[in-house]
């Protein structure tokens, strides 16, 4: 049998194999180009439109431990992070995000961000995914993610950075008293001290300049003299805490109310002051109104009396009898003993005839200090200058120590508060891998490249076609031998 591989009606396999390789050249060079075409395509291309970037991170002293908040309480909702304002906001911060089309990415919904929380290590994780095509490389993409992640971490610095911490500073400003401007005083100091309190509970490990957040308290207390008065039990002990010597003493306080009260030497000093020489701010324009004080309070003295007297009437009118607006009543201080079997039944009198007279008490103690301001003319002009003085300059050392808070809580939440990734900064998903690519590429160019061959030599596959050629060998070689 001449050829295994011929049949009489059609074309063998082993024909078809030998037309594809044939022109084994071109098949090379068909294979490589479509090889090479293959691999730029679905890296550049195939896998841009549908490979996704992601990443996962938490954030670390940024969210409170209540849902919804950052670590100072204020409001956080992690689905305002991807908002198109923030995306624009970051496209605009940086010249190599121009590229990035924020507003398609938004509209066609090409990014998410996910949240988990993980019940063991009682915190959250956040998961970003967005489409790859948006980028020119994975360095723009991950820096891109990056900054959307630090989103609410500049959020929490600015926060700090714009925080009123001289709100009752400017209170101050507007009191027309030295009493009021005292108090406006010692409101600021207690905010001061909070709001570290508040900072050394949010970062206990944070330190500026190598030094510790409490001691930047201390130093605040020591500063202004802070002194500390807890209730130790009911007999009302207490314990006093002096922060310029560090000393503890024990006394015994009566009346107290609050389990803390907290005071400060430089406001104690200009209570004291105050009380001791009854000052008046702007004399001559409050005049006026010291007067019309004077007269408001001597009225409700005049009011109070009123009701006294009615309730003292129905006492009497109870243990005697008598009305005491009648002509024939003769006073008489027994009228107005109660009885142990009368008690109850007075108690609310009594009760409110000792709240009124205590009321008055107090009035016509304040009406004294009037007095006492107006014959005064207000105090002497040259304390007053000493005293408005002193106000002026723990103003003015509020002012700094306000700011010197604002700079150290700015600087503790920039250096402690950041994101932690849980992996990789970045992850690419749902595209081919350049294994999988460079064996497809292979395998189609080689297919293209055969079936080329085969349209170029489509005459070779005709039956009979290496028939006639191997006869034509054959008898040329015949010829060949018979010349020899």
């Amino acid at each position: 049998m001449e050829n295994e591989f011929y049949e009489e009606d059609g074309i063998s396999l082993g024909q078809i194999f030998k037309v594809m390789f044939l022109r084994w050249k071109l098949l090379l060079i068909i294979a490589a180009s479509i090889f090479v075409v293959g691999i730029l395509g679905t890296q550049l291309i195939y896998n841009k439109m549908k490979t996704k970037y992601s990443s996962t991170i938490e954030y670390v002293n940024v969210l409170g431990a209540t849902d919804g908040t950052y670590i100072n309480n204020s409001i956080f909702n992690y689905r305002d992070i991807i908002k198109l304002s923030n995306l624009n906001s970051i496209k605009n911060s940086n010249s190599d995000f121009a590229s990035i089309d924020v507003e398609k990415i938004v509209n066609n919904e090409d990014i998410t961000l996910t949240k988990k929380i993980d019940e063991n290590l009682k915190t959250s994780f956040y998961t970003i995914q967005i489409k790859a095509s948006y980028f020119k490389s994975s360095k723009q993409a991950k820096d891109f993610i990056n900054a959307i992640f630090n989103i609410p971490v500049n959020e929490l610095v600015s926060i700090y950075e714009t925080s009123d911490n001289k709100s009752y500073l400017t209170a101050y400003n507007d009191c027309t008293d030295y009493e009021s401007q005292i108090e406006a005083l010692y409101n600021e100091l207690n905010l001061l001290d909070n709001k570290y309190t508040e900072l050394l509970k949010n970062y206990p490990e944070s330190s500026v300049n190598g030094k510790n957040i409490s001691a930047y308290q201390v130093l605040f207390q020591n500063k202004y003299g802070q002194v500390v008065e807890k209730i130790i039990d009911s007999n009302s002990n207490y314990t006093t805490t002096n922060n310029n010597n560090n000393s503890t003493t024990t006394e015994t306080k009566t009346n107290v109310n609050n389990n803390v009260t907290i005071k400060y030497k430089v406001i104690e000093d200009l209570k004291n002051e105050l009380s001791a020489k009854k000052y008046v701010k702007d004399f001559e324009a409050n005049k006026a109104s010291l007067l019309n004080r004077k007269a408001s309070l001597e009225k409700q003295i005049e009011d109070n009396n009123i009701v006294i007297e009615s309730l003292e009437d129905k006492i009497v009118l109870y243990n005697t009898g008598k009305n005491r607006n009648d002509s024939s009543y003769v006073e008489d201080p027994n009228d107005l003993k109660i009885s142990n079997n009368n008690n109850d039944a007075f108690t609310p009198l009594t009760t409110e005839i000792s709240k009124l007279q205590k009321e008055n008490a107090e009035i016509s103690s304040e009406i004294a200090i009037i007095d006492t301001q107006i014959a005064n003319n207000g105090g002497s002009t040259d304390e007053i200058i000493t005293y408005e003085a002193k106000l002026s300059n723990l103003y003015t050392s509020l002012v700094v120590s306000a700011n010197e808070y604002t700079n150290v809580s700015t600087t503790v939440v920039k250096n402690y508060s950041n994101v932690e990734y849980e992996s990789k900064a970045i992850e690419a998903s749902g595209g081919l891998g350049l294994i999988v690519s460079a064996l497809l590429s292979l395998v189609a160019g080689l297919v293209v490249a055969c079936v080329v061959n085969l349209i170029i030599d489509r005459e070779k596959l005709k039956p009979g076609y290496f028939d006639k050629e191997n006869n034509s060998k054959k008898e040329e070689k015949v010829i060949e031998n018979k010349e020899e």
